[in-house]
């Protein structure tokens, strides 16, 4: 399933609920170093980075990613070590040695956890603006960025990484005739119907006005008139509401496989290339261009 802005919201929301546990957890044991009291097992237990609120949320957010977000497993390991750093402080504490290099120690185990906290969020937050207000897809910067990352994990695979552009047909019509709050709700409707056909090695992205943009990671190129046929039938059968108008679309599309030796840049206008023939050619169609030759891929 695609990662929405939604889940985006709900990581960064999360995310400042454990930032809210851990300075309180921090004031709990400034409070009892101070005053006297019982260390729980937040504080002491030998496993106490797993038992404190924000232990819960790194383990929760890792199972979630499967452990492949470094910036996570970065975060992890200095909440283990800080936590460490803290076990020393309360033994020392209870024998009355207690130093300022401990003490020290700690400010900079603090300091590398919050560092890496911080650099979560930030890019947290730099993901979130990367997606379109209106469709809550991203946008041609995050496309941008995937792309040689799929690329070469495609090159690694018995996949091919294809790239599939398109774009609505007769759009002007319908902002012409319900106004560009009408387009806007065909474009919001169309994002939503592609998000929810979106599977694990399918990604869109809205590249601009009524055009989006998707890489598909297939085996050959039948898995991949396959999933434009189940688009099309999607998109052709759908309805879209506005206001007391009833707004049905077609779109045409345009394919390139995306060769190792050629940029984004040189893909998308082969694709272009192959969805703009449809355009001339009746609309309501898939286009294939391979080595430069366009020929129908599904109508």
């Amino acid at each position: 399933m695609q990662r929405t802005i939604y889940d985006i919201d709900v990581d960064i929301r999360n995310l400042n609920h454990a930032i809210k546990h851990h300075y309180e957890w921090s004031n709990r044991l400034l409070e009892i170093s101070l005053f006297g009291g019982d260390f729980d097992k937040s504080l002491e237990d030998k496993n106490s980075h797993g038992y404190c609120d924000f232990g819960k949320w790194i383990d929760a957010a890792l199972i979630k990613y499967d452990f492949n977000e470094n910036d996570l497993l970065r975060i992890s390991d200095s909440h283990i070590k800080m936590h460490q750093t803290v076990r020393d402080i309360i033994a020392a504490i209870k024998v009355n040695a207690f130093t300022h290099s401990q003490l020290k120690e700690y400010f900079y185990k603090q300091k590398n956890f919050l560092d890496a906290v911080d650099a979560y969020k930030s890019r947290l937050l730099a993901n979130r603006s990367a997606y379109d207000a209106l469709t809550e897809l991203p946008m041609r910067n995050k496309l941008i960025n995937d792309f040689p990352r799929l690329q070469a994990r495609c090159a690694q695979s018995d996949k091919d990484l294809y790239l599939i552009i398109m774009d609505v047909d007769h759009f002007k019509c319908v902002n012409d005739r319900y106004g560009h709050n009408g387009g806007d709700t065909v474009l919001k409707g169309l994002a939503n119907l592609l998000l929810g056909a979106m599977r694990k090695d399918e990604k869109c992205y809205r590249y601009g006005g009524e055009e989006f943009v998707i890489l598909v990671e297939g085996e050959n190129l039948y898995a991949i008139k396959k999933i434009i046929e189940r688009l099309m039938i999607k998109i052709r059968g759908e309805t879209f509401f506005y206001e007391d108008n009833i707004i049905n679309i077609t779109v045409t599309f345009g394919i390139s496989p995306a060769k190792k030796d050629c940029s984004l840049e040189d893909i998308i206008a082969f694709a272009d290339k192959a969805m703009y023939h449809g355009k001339q050619h009746g609309r309501d169609v898939c286009m294939l261009n391979h080595n430069d030759e366009i020929g129908i891929l599904y109508k």
